[in-house]
């Protein structure tokens, strides 16, 4: 009985655990995304060069730069 405790308790932590990881990677994920946008909103041009930049790399890569998505 004790063991079965143990075992339950062992997996509780290991959920928890995850848990916590995937909410701080969220967390860390969006402060990403905020400074970026901040960055973005700062300095326009910065934008407008990067999404050019991964037009011509989509292209290159043969999808006509529409993002992997075929015109119906």
């Amino acid at each position: 009985m004790a063991e079965q405790g143990t075992n339950v308790q062992r997996v509780r932590f290991e959920i928890e655990t995850r848990g916590r990881s995937g909410l701080i990677s969220a967390e860390n994920e969006a402060r990403t995304q905020r400074a970026l946008a901040k960055a973005y909103c700062d300095n326009p041009a910065v934008l407008r060069h990067e999404l050019a930049a991964a037009s011509k790399e989509r292209q290159a890569d043969g999808d006509g730069g529409r993002g992997g998505h075929a015109r119906r």
